[in-house]
C-alpha cells in the first residue's frame, strides 16, 4: 500500500512538472538607453549608457510638461512634444526605461508555502486570482521573491501592482515619441543596486529627493516594505532625527519571522542624502553610508537601469514574473488538475480492485461497530456546531483594518487635534460595528469640521451626537470632543457573499 502511494505521488508531480510554464525577465544587453522619470507634473529624461554592468550618464534635462500638453488627455501630443525636447537635447538612443511614480504603485507582502521557484510564478498567479481585492484585469501584476532557506516552511513574495491606465497612457505617449520600452518598474525600490555592500540583517535605504524622501526597508537586496514622507528643507535634521522612529515602525509592520532581524545598515542617497548624512549618522544606532552616484537627481532611473543591466531582480511590468493572463493561469492550473486526475484515476483503479476483498472482510467488523461509531457521531454533532458558529462569526466580522484606514483619513490635520482613546466594537450579534473615540483640539470648530467631514463621507459613517467640553489636561489644546460613528454597509462589505 505504502509504495502504491508513493508510485502515484511521483508519478503526479513529474506530470505536473511538465506542465509548468512561467514568463522569464531577461537583462539589458549594452548599449545606449533613454531612462525616463516619469511624474504627473514633470518628466526627466537621461540617456543612460550601460556597459557591462556599469551605467554611465549621458545628456539630460528636466521640464514640466507644458499646460496645453497632458498625457493623461492627449498621449499623442505630449509624445510628439518629448520627441522634439529628446531630439533638442541630443539624445540618440530609442529604446526607453521608465520608472513609474511610486504613488502609483501597490506593494504587498505575500506569505506563502514552501515551493520550488519553478513552481512560484503559477502559486502567486492563483494567489492574485484568489483575493477579490487583486484579481482585477485593470492592473498588471509582478513580484520579488525573498531569500528563503532550506528548511523554512514558508516563504515571502513582494507583490507589486499598478493601474493598466498608467502603463498605457505612459506606452502611449512614448510610442508618439519614437521610443521602444524595454522595461517599466519602480526606481525607489531598485536603490539598493547603487551599491555592492551586503549585511546580515535589514537595510533602509533612504532616498531623500527634493520635495519627498522614499524610506525602503530590504533584505539580501529585497524591498519588503516603503514609506514616505514630505522633505522639509527648512530642517532637514528632523528628517534624519526621525529615521530611528521610521524604521522600528516598519519592523514591526512585518511578519514575526522577517521582524526579527535587526537593522544592520542605513543607505543615503539622492539630492538630499548629504544633507541628511550628519544628524543621520548622530541619530541611528546602526551603520550609515551615503551613495554617491554620477547624478543625484536622477538616482531612480539610475537605480533601474543599473539594477535591470546586472542581475534583472527588481519590477518589471513590462515583462512581469508572473502570467499577464490571470484567466490563462486559471485554465492553465485547471489543466494540471485534469491531468494529474487522468493519472490518479489509472493507478486508483488497480488499487481499488486490489483493495476489494480486504473491504469486504472488514464489512463484518464494520457493522458490529455501528452502533460505537453512532454514539461517536453524536459527541462530534457538538464540535461540528461550535466550528459551524465560528465559521459564521469570522464570515460576519469586519475587517478593521479597511475601516481604520478610511477613518484616519477623516482625522484633523496634525497640530489641529488628535485622539487620546479610540475603541472598535461589534458586539455579539450586532449588524453594526462602531467606532468611538476621544480627542483633544485647539479650537471647538476643529472637533466640529472633525464631525461634519465624517458626515460627508456618503453612506459610510451614522454619529451620535456628543458634546465639546473644555479639556482638562493639555492647555494647548483647549476643547476635547467624542466621536461615536456607526459604520454602515460594514459587514455586507466584508463578507464572503459580497467579496466574490
Amino acid at each position: 500500500m505504502g509504495n502504491l502511494q508513493e508510485l502515484i505521488s511521483r508519478s503526479s508531480r513529474q506530470f505536473l512538472n511538465r506542465l509548468d510554464l512561467r514568463v522569464n525577465q531577461s537583462k539589458l544587453v549594452n548599449g545606449s538607453y533613454v531612462a525616463i522619470d516619469w511624474t504627473d507634473p514633470s518628466v526627466s529624461v537621461q540617456e543612460l549608457i550601460v556597459r557591462n554592468g556599469e551605467v554611465e550618464v549621458g545628456r539630460q534635462f528636466h521640464d514640466k510638461w507644458p499646460e496645453d500638453v497632458n498625457p493623461a488627455k492627449s498621449p499623442q501630443l505630449a509624445g510628439e512634444w518629448l520627441r522634439q525636447r529628446i531630439a533638442q537635447s541630443g539624445i540618440a538612443a530609442s529604446n526607453a526605461v521608465v520608472s513609474v511614480p511610486r504613488r502609483s504603485v501597490s506593494l504587498r507582502l505575500l506569505e506563502l508555502p514552501q515551493v520550488d521557484d519553478s513552481e512560484l510564478t503559477e502559486v502567486v498567479s492563483l494567489q492574485v486570482e484568489s483575493r477579490p481585492e487583486l484579481a482585477s484585469d485593470g492592473h498588471v501584476f509582478d513580484f520579488l521573491p525573498l531569500p528563503v532557506s532550506a528548511t523554512a516552511v514558508n516563504r515571502y513574495v513582494l507583490l507589486a501592482s499598478v493601474l493598466k491606465t498608467v502603463l498605457e497612457q505612459i506606452d502611449e505617449t512614448l510610442a508618439a515619441a519614437g521610443l521602444s520600452i524595454c522595461a517599466s518598474g519602480v526606481g525607489e525600490l531598485a536603490v539598493d543596486s547603487l551599491t555592492t555592500v551586503r549585511v546580515d540583517g535589514l537595510t533602509l535605504n533612504v532616498l531623500a529627493n527634493y520635495s519627498k524622501v522614499e524610506f525602503v526597508l530590504s533584505i539580501a537586496g529585497v524591498p519588503v516594505a516603503s514609506h514616505s514622507m514630505r522633505m522639509s528643507e527648512d530642517n532637514p535634521d528632523e528628517i534624519a532625527q526621525s529615521i530611528p522612529n521610521i524604521s522600528a515602525r516598519m519592523i514591526a509592520a512585518l511578519p514575526e519571522k522577517l521582524s526579527s532581524e535587526m537593522l544592520s545598515l542605513i543607505n543615503l542617497s539622492g539630492p538630499h542624502g548629504s544633507t541628511l548624512e550628519q544628524a543621520a549618522r548622530e541619530s541611528c544606532n546602526c551603520t550609515v553610508r551615503l551613495i554617491n552616484t554620477p547624478c543625484n537627481e536622477a538616482v531612480r532611473t539610475l537605480a533601474l537601469l543599473t539594477s535591470l543591466s546586472r542581475d534583472g531582480h527588481t519590477l518589471n511590468f513590462h515583462s512581469p514574473r508572473r502570467p499577464t493572463d490571470l484567466k490563462l493561469a486559471r485554465r492553465r492550473q485547471l489543466t494540471r488538475y485534469a491531468a494529474g486526475v487522468a493519472v490518479l484515476a489509472g493507478l486508483l483503479g488497480y488499487w481499488v480492485h486490489d483493495e476489494k476483498s480486504q473491504l469486504e472482510n472488514q464489512l463484518v467488523t464494520l457493522q458490529a461497530s455501528s452502533k460505537e461509531q453512532q454514539e461517536l457521531n453524536d459527541r462530534g454533532q457538538k464540535t461540528l456546531d461550535a466550528w459551524q458558529f465560528v465559521s459564521a462569526w469570522q464570515s460576519s466580522s469586519v475587517n478593521w483594518a479597511d475601516e481604520m484606514h478610511a477613518f484616519a483619513e477623516q482625522l484633523p490635520e496634525p497640530g489641529k487635534g488628535y485622539l487620546t482613546r479610540i475603541q472598535l466594537e461589534q458586539a455579539a450579534g450586532a449588524d453594526v460595528p462602531v467606532i468611538r473615540a476621544d480627542g483633544l483640539a485647539k479650537e471647538p470648530e476643529v472637533a466640529m469640521a472633525f464631525n461634519r467631514k465624517l458626515m460627508s463621507v456618503k453612506g459610510k459613517y451614522e454619529l451620535q451626537p456628543h458634546g465639546i467640553e473644555p479639556a482638562t489636561r493639555d492647555s494647548a489644546f483647549r476643547s476635547s470632543f467624542r466621536v461615536e460613528a456607526a459604520i454602515r454597509n460594514a459587514l455586507k462589505e466584508t463578507s464572503p457573499e459580497s467579496s466574490r
